[in-house]
């Protein structure tokens, strides 16, 4: 389920506890200067925790934003499993991509995760949350959703907590089954993904993941990106558990 309806404009606030909601900051400054919103037009509004509210905008400041809430939801259901993505960070800007596209298609949490081939190191400065935060906000708010994903603090491999679900280790290697096959042997339930950097994974890696209840997946024979693997595997799963609501499996499955 998803926060669709009539009204076309949709902001993040942190609190949808009480009317009216004052939107400052970026969301004000969206309402008012790339909307040109004013008092009287209707909205949406999201607290990233699976609350939906629906208002009126009472007073447009120079800097701020009133809405009036004449109706509340939620919290809202995840709609699809409970996926976690962790993954060796892409250079540049690919990692902002890799960000917004893991929030539109859903996914409740991302991690950035330290390997030994890794070439990228993430900071973990409040700035570079607050950059993070701000464009998955932007990628919920597009894509019609009400909950933003957790975003997790840097983690090497070794560090890792075991699998809680469905642990699914990408992987390129010959000796990885597809990804259909591991799919149909995983229990219903959250979903946990591993995503390497594009130097791959080590011998030693791959024996902790699979200690810690991560299966070696393979998706096709080519050799993806990570932003690119992320994206196709995130899809995958998806794909194979609405496949699995509609006949009614109790977990997902891909094969026929």
């Amino acid at each position: 389920m998803v926060c669709s309806g009539p009204v076309k404009h949709r902001f993040f606030t942190e609190d949808l506890s009480a009317s009216p909601v004052v939107l400052a900051d970026r969301e004000a400054h969206h309402a008012l200067h790339v909307l040109r919103l004013r008092a009287g037009d209707r909205v949406e509004l999201f607290d990233g925790r699976g609350l939906r509210a629906l208002g009126v905008i009472s007073r447009a400041g120079r800097s701020e934003v009133e809405v009036a809430i004449d109706r509340l939801d939620g919290p809202l259901p995840r709609p699809g499993p409970a996926i976690g993505v962790a993954f060796s960070p892409p250079k540049g800007k690919r990692l902002e991509w890799l960000l917004e596209k893991l929030t539109e298609l859903g996914v409740a949490g991302v991690r950035p995760l330290v390997c030994e081939r890794s070439d990228v190191t993430v900071r973990a400065d409040r700035q570079t949350h607050q950059r993070w935060q701000a464009i998955c906000i932007g990628a919920v708010r597009q894509s019609g959703q009400c909950r933003l994903p957790a975003i997790e603090p840097s983690t090497a491999l070794a560090d890792l907590p075991a699998a809680a679900g469905a642990g699914l280790l990408a992987d390129a290697d010959d000796d990885a089954r597809p990804l259909a096959e591991v799919l149909a042997g995983c229990p219903s339930g959250p979903v946990e993904i591993l995503i390497g950097p594009a130097g791959g994974w080590t011998s030693g890696e791959r024996e902790m993941a699979r200690e810690k209840g991560y299966r070696p997946a393979r998706l096709g024979h080519t050799t993806l990106r990570t932003e690119t693997a992320a994206i196709a595997v995130v899809a995958a799963v998806l794909a194979c558990w609405d496949r699995a609501d509609d006949d009614g499996l109790p977990h997902p499955t891909c094969l026929p």
